[in-house]
């Protein structure tokens, strides 16, 4: 059966070869395409190395006060601001962060360090696919947003690893991709115990957390991050407090019922100086909902355009072996009386669709290894880079989808055209 299938193929190969031409066409469409959906959906399945659940954003002002207050007591009013929060019933622990290193932050301050520990300088930074970001944390950064580490370092174990000194940092498991200069370094955990040199000081790299993305589109490889400590007890530190300081909070899930009308109701008296004070508490649900709305409008409409094209792809391709097989009415009919059953009719007419699907992917593979290698690919993300298993499960994707299509083009028509009396048809041709 298959040396006659292939006999047959080859013997039509005039009208084989334009089928194959029109499937690489759509093979490579189709790719693409699917490739444009990867680049979407993905990314939101990908851990965010941070956890947002009963956590609160809080908004801090200042009151213009007296000419006669000093910088000083304002810096103490700072601190027995964060005392009390630390104190207030159902907080388990008070962030502080700067420089837009919090879950879903709209800004992003960026750089590059220098590992002074070599005997060479090895700088870090900026590459063609990922940016250094890079903010000042107090060590209840990591227990709040629950940042864990690659080899299972618990937060309250990280948050530890800060304590004690004014000079110990923490970066991302991804840092080390975001070489400048120098040899690459394998793995992160061989960098702990290096200095590092930003803007001018000096700081001791304590510990390896997991990558952390700035929101729930973006890759977390687009990104590497590198916190530095924000010391409460230092007097320079604290001066920045108002100056796009982010202050979040962790509520015990047992207080978290009625915390916020409760907390809403203290802001104005407990939780209120004479030259600080809180004015809002917002849920993290709500700043993610607002900081991603735009970004899910336009995933919204990529989906919609996307999904437009694919449905016009397949119906094409379905029209296409539709046609095809409503032709071969006749020849259906005389294998048919000639004693063939339906299920091998069927199976040859699947083989043969299967037969060219598979040559049309061998050329559209070249034609997308070529397209790939010079950099011919759509991005509607950050996602640049682009590996071998991110191309073998666009591949496998896209075959399939392509296979069902031919099945469905086939086994409707044919499941007609087995019904008809074969002396019908052989009479009407």
């Amino acid at each position: 059966m298959k040396r006659k299938l292939f006999k047959q193929i080859l013997s039509e190969r005039k009208a084989n070869a334009w089928l194959v031409t029109e499937l690489v066409i759509i093979l490579v469409v189709t790719w693409f395409l699917v490739d444009l959906m990867c680049q979407i959906y993905v990314p939101m399945f990908e851990p965010k190395g941070f956890d947002t659940t009963n956590c609160y954003k809080l908004k801090i002002a200042l009151s213009e006060g007296e000419v006669s207050d000093s910088a000083v007591s304002l810096t103490e009013q700072r601190r027995e601001l964060l005392s009390r929060l630390r104190h207030y019933p159902g907080v388990e622990a008070v962030s502080v962060s700067l420089q837009s290193v919090e879950p879903y932050s709209t800004g992003m301050s960026s750089g590059t360090v220098v590992d002074v520990t070599t005997t060479d300088s090895v700088t870090y930074g900026f590459s063609d696919d990922m940016s250094l970001r890079i903010g000042y944390i107090n060590p209840d950064f990591v227990r709040v947003f629950r940042v864990s580490g690659p080899r299972g370092e618990s937060p309250e174990s990280i948050a530890r690893m800060l304590e004690g000194g004014t000079d110990r940092i923490l970066m991302s498991s991804n840092f080390v991709e975001m070489i400048d200069s120098g040899l690459p370094v394998p793995d992160p955990y061989s960098l702990v115990g290096h200095r590092f040199m930003n803007y001018g000081t000096d700081y001791s790299l304590v510990g390896i957390i997991n990558n952390v993305r700035r929101s729930d589109i973006e890759p977390g490889s687009r990104y590497a991050v590198l916190l530095l400590p924000f010391v409460e007890s230092d007097n320079r530190a604290m001066l920045c407090f108002d100056n796009g300081t982010d202050v979040a909070i962790r509520v015990d899930p047992s207080a978290d019922k009625d915390f916020m009308k409760r907390f809403r109701r203290d802001m104005g008296t407990h939780l209120s100086l004479s030259r600080i004070y809180v004015t809002d508490i917002i849920p993290f649900d709500d700043v993610a909902a607002a900081t991603m709305a735009d970004e899910f409008k336009t995933v919204r409409k990529m989906y919609l355009i996307v999904g437009f094209l694919l449905v016009n792809v397949f119906l094409g391709l379905l029209g296409t072996f539709w046609y095809r097989t409503r032709q071969r009415t006749s020849e259906i009919a005389v294998r048919m009386s000639f004693g063939a059953s339906r299920a091998s009719v069927f199976r040859r007419l699947t083989s043969e669709g299967v037969i060219l699907l598979l040559i049309a992917a061998v050329v559209a593979a070249v034609i997308i290894g070529v397209m790939l290698n010079v950099e011919i690919r759509p991005q509607i993300t950050y996602m640049s880079h682009i590996e071998v298993s991110w191309i073998i499960r666009n591949s496998v994707m896209t075959f399939l989808l392509l296979l069902l299509t031919v099945f469905l083009g086939i086994w409707f028509p044919a499941r007609a055209a087995m019904r008809v009396n074969p002396a019908t048809a052989l009479h009407d041709e």
